[in-house]
């Protein structure tokens, strides 16, 4: 994810335990502009799984804000669940 920006060094959580949290984190393709975003919508339990709502947002008519390399993400720490995690995309 540091390929095209130095993205990392932004972080505010580096410490992460995972006996007891977990991470989930959204990617997007690298992009030539900007103005698209990645989104987790909603985490939500079942008995069986957890299901991670992820929503790509794009420029309306692909009109495209900046021109600039950019790979969109979201990141996410959470207490741990032990379960299947199974993620649904909705793309505007």
């Amino acid at each position: 994810m540091n390929s095209v920006n130095d993205e990392t060094s932004k972080f505010t959580t580096v410490n992460i335990d995972f006996d007891k949290d977990m991470v989930i984190a959204v990617f997007d393709q690298v992009l030539g502009s900007g103005g698209s975003k990645i989104q987790i919508e909603k985490i939500r339990e079942t008995p069986e799984k957890v299901l991670v709502d992820v929503r790509y947002i794009r420029p309306a008519g692909n009109v495209f804000s900046t021109t600039v390399m950019n790979q969109p993400y979201h990141i996410v720490v959470l207490p741990k669940i032990d379960k299947k995690v199974e993620m649904t995309k909705q793309e505007e």
